[in-house]
């Protein structure tokens, strides 16, 4: 394995007590991602409000995009194969809804 890589892969997956919880920065990007992937229905619910009607504004699939790369990230940094499995998904879902 490239040295460089190692030393990548074990400073992300460092732990640090916070808050009497184990955190690592691979947590952290986990968690980032998710709370990207959730804003979607923070602007889809403000966009709707302002319209009047149920849209799903362009932003909506911005945030669902930059959300699926950081939690499909993360799940291969833990080699987790249903994580990557499901971030996949989305991201395809997205591409495909991008292209029609």
């Amino acid at each position: 394995m490239n040295t460089l890589a190692l030393i990548a892969i074990t400073w992300i997956g460092k732990e640090y007590r916070f808050l009497g919880l184990d955190w690592s920065y691979l947590m952290v990007l986990g968690f980032i991602g998710n709370t990207l992937f959730s804003m979607r229905f923070l602007v889809q619910w403000v966009a709707s409000e302002r319209q009047g009607e149920s849209v799903i504004p362009v932003s909506f699939w911005y945030w669902s995009i930059a959300g699926s790369v950081l939690m499909c990230l993360y799940f291969v940094f833990r080699r987790d194969p249903i994580g990557m499995f499901s971030g996949g998904t989305r991201l395809e879902f997205w591409l495909i809804c991008q292209t029609h």
